[in-house]
């Protein structure tokens, strides 16, 4: 029976199917470039009708953009989502063995949860990818990348862009609530929530008392995230919390991976393990209500070590 590929030999073959991408885009993309010139310039010889001219030439450049996407950068993606997946569970292999995950590279359940959560309005356009779904320790984890976007007739803009998480835990009752980093006029206006000024956040909740002792060995953390992060908002409900957190991490996706770029790069398997390294502390926390600077000096100290031994 043969034996499973390791990461590093499934790398080593995801390169080399890019060094042939690399290889074919440097042969076509001359071509590329040199179809829309060739176009403008015979037109503009012979037909000497500048609608036709330029009309056609920006039809050579659509199709040469078409063929670069469909023939090269299609399959480059393909591959990125391979090495992505290929990382991850080597980290969880490595760091949560007991962890049970799925990893899924494109859209799953936004819509759903953020419509569920009430904690932004106004959006129609949903866009999701780097979607991990699983249970640790013992509550069930729903994390992913999202851009949620508001799109008018003849303008679209960006409602919130950053990382979604719900969290199942089923041993916890958490009342109808909400905390927010930040109100919207709407709230502001209507008073609905108190200010907590010691950790600078706003809640609303059918049951404050309650609310606040479940959260309270929480919220020095959750007052951190919102100062690091600048935004974040929270919807509590049962055993479910459903958490939108404002972030510029390209999640699973850092440092940007261009054709050129070889995926045998150590950046890469040590981003992968600091990104899942952050989500997992969050989740960790949520679940255990534990002290969770021991959380991530745990975290981190394990990841380094993890990682020189591979180096």
């Amino acid at each position: 029976m043969r034996r499973p590929l390791t990461t590093q030999e499934k790398l080593e073959a995801y390169d080399l199917a890019r060094q042939d991408l690399e290889a074919k885009q440097a042969r076509t993309l001359p071509w590329l470039f040199t179809l829309p010139i060739f176009v403008f310039t015979i037109l503009a010889m012979f037909a000497q009708q500048p609608p036709v001219i330029f009309g056609s030439t920006a039809l050579a450049i659509v199709m040469s953009f078409a063929y670069h996407y469909f023939s090269i950068g299609t399959s480059f993606n393909e591959l990125k989502v391979k090495v992505r997946k290929a990382l991850v569970n080597e980290f969880m292999d490595i760091f949560h063995p007991d962890t049970s995950y799925r990893f899924y590279p494109g859209k799953k359940s936004v819509r759903d949860i953020v419509k569920k959560s009430g904690l932004i309005s106004g959006v129609n356009r949903y866009r999701e990818e780097d979607v991990i779904i699983g249970k640790h320790n013992g509550a069930h984890f729903y994390f992913s990348e999202i851009h949620l976007l508001r799109k008018r007739k003849k303008s679209t803009s960006t409602k919130f862009r950053g990382i979604l998480f719900r969290l199942q835990i089923p041993y916890k009752s958490f009342p109808k609530s909400k905390i927010q980093s930040k109100l919207g006029l709407l709230n502001m206006l209507m008073g609905n929530s108190i200010h907590n000024k010691k950790y600078d956040v706003h809640i609303s909740s059918e049951d404050l008392d309650q609310l606040e002792q479940d959260l309270e060995p929480l919220l020095p953390f959750i007052s951190h995230l919102s100062k690091e992060q600048g935004d974040i908002r929270i919807k509590t409900h049962g055993d479910e919390i459903i958490i939108m957190m404002d972030s510029d991490m390209k999640f699973l996706d850092e440092p940007a991976q261009g054709v050129s770029d070889s995926f045998l790069k150590n950046e890469y398997k040590k981003n992968i393990a600091r990104q899942m390294n952050t989500l997992l502390f969050i989740v960790d926390a949520f679940i255990n209500n534990a002290d969770t600077t021991e959380i991530e000096e745990r975290f981190e100290l394990k990841s380094l070590i993890k990682l020189r031994e591979q180096a």
